[in-house]
């Protein structure tokens, strides 16, 4: 437990963010690369979109509010 927090206190370095979404739409992601994220978007089935994001571990707070205040039900994976 104390590593990790430590972990999360000191390293640097980035991760990569995976959403899943029906209700993002393209002012949805242009209002999250106003914020400063560069974004890849993906089209799938069933009007879904998958939104790839690399983010400084700093920033990805920010970024999970800011996804959860235009979708509350995305489907997010966070990965090292």
């Amino acid at each position: 437990m104390l590593g990790s927090y430590l972990s999360k206190k000191l390293i640097k370095g980035s991760v990569g963010v995976q959403i899943i979404s029906s209700t993002f739409k393209t002012k949805n992601i242009n209002e999250i690369k106003k914020e400063g994220y560069g974004i890849s978007s993906l089209n799938l089935d069933g009007n879904k979109k998958m939104l790839i994001i690399e983010v400084d571990k700093k920033r990805l707070n920010n970024l999970l509010d800011l996804i959860k205040s235009i979708d509350n039900k995305a489907f997010i994976t966070v990965s090292e």
